[in-house]
């Protein structure tokens, strides 16, 4: 009779390449993944494994074998998932997603000063691009997230925050930071750093440029704001970037001054349609919007 041992051992001899390996990956010994295989095979009633030379080969009625456990602990594995969901739901667990330049400072630090006292609340957080922030949230591994609008998705609820304005940015030093605003033809053959491509804010930027017959040089390239401000840092010249990174890197030194025509920078948080966020993402989603509020008063 077949039993869950012997078809992890016969899995992992599999996986691993061999019985001295799954006997490591399985803290037991060489004799005993032996054994483990001899009574699977004596179970199924075919020879699993022959040897080839001094090498170990999977039989065919073993490979085919393989395909069929493989689906069930992929199964079982899938179930772990879903049990661990329904735990992290019932307790204070906060599985967080959001756009790098929201993700890589603005956001951990308003965790940190708002969850200090409130140790019982376990915090995951993750940075990706806007469609990987959404697959995430329908796919259940994220329970809040936020990212750039526009977005539409039959499993996701949509709760828009209030809209920013793309900022300049500007080397130190650089001969525009007297300037007091900057406007497209500010750029007119200056070294600029630009958006990446699959951007909104690239489209766009290229829109408001060609419509004012803007000719710039471009060396570099980045989705990320961050990135932008940090090259900015180092002297690579102009960009574009949201207040968040903007804010950042002006305590290291860049210069940030607003761009008109003004650039929206719409954001949201998104969470499952098909259930109610939790408590806990409730709680924060209402906290980090007050947040914001203040983040917005200060820089009028």
């Amino acid at each position: 009779m077949l039993n869950s041992r012997q078809l992890e051992a016969f899995r992992t001899v599999i996986l691993s390449g061999g019985v001295n390996s799954a006997a490591k990956l399985l803290h037991i010994s060489q004799p005993a993944v032996s054994r483990l295989i001899k009574e699977l095979e004596a179970a199924v009633g075919f020879s699993l494994f022959q040897k080839e030379g001094r090498r170990l080969c999977a039989t065919p009625e073993a490979l085919n074998f393989f395909q069929e456990v493989q689906r069930s602990f992929v199964g079982l594995k899938q179930l772990g998932d879903v049990a661990k969901s329904i735990k992290d739901r019932r307790t204070k667990t906060l599985k967080i997603c959001a756009i790098p330049a929201l993700a890589r400072n603005f956001l951990p630090s308003f965790l940190v000063k708002t969850y200090e006292k409130d140790t019982a609340v376990h915090i995951e957080v993750s940075a990706a691009l806007s469609s990987e922030v959404l697959s995430r949230v329908v796919n259940g591994h994220s329970d809040v997230g936020i990212l750039s609008l526009p977005l539409t998705h039959p499993d996701i609820a949509i709760s828009p925050l209030p809209p920013l304005s793309v900022v300049a940015v500007l080397s130190p030093r650089h001969r525009l930071g007297k300037m007091s605003r900057l406007r497209p033809q500010d750029f007119q053959k200056e070294n600029v750093v630009i958006p990446g491509r699959e951007t909104a804010l690239r489209l766009t930027a290229d829109a408001i440029f060609t419509n004012h017959n803007i000719k710039y040089s471009h060396q570099f390239e980045t989705p990320f704001t961050d990135i932008t401000c940090a090259m900015v840092l180092a002297g690579a010249g102009l960009g574009l970037a949201d207040p968040f990174s903007a804010r950042e890197y002006k305590k290291l030194g860049i210069l940030v001054r607003p761009f008109e025509p003004n650039i929206p920078l719409n954001y949201a948080f998104i969470h499952q349609s098909s259930r109610p966020p939790t408590e806990q993402a409730s709680n924060f989603m209402r906290r980090f919007r007050e947040h914001l509020d203040d983040f917005m008063s200060s820089k009028r």
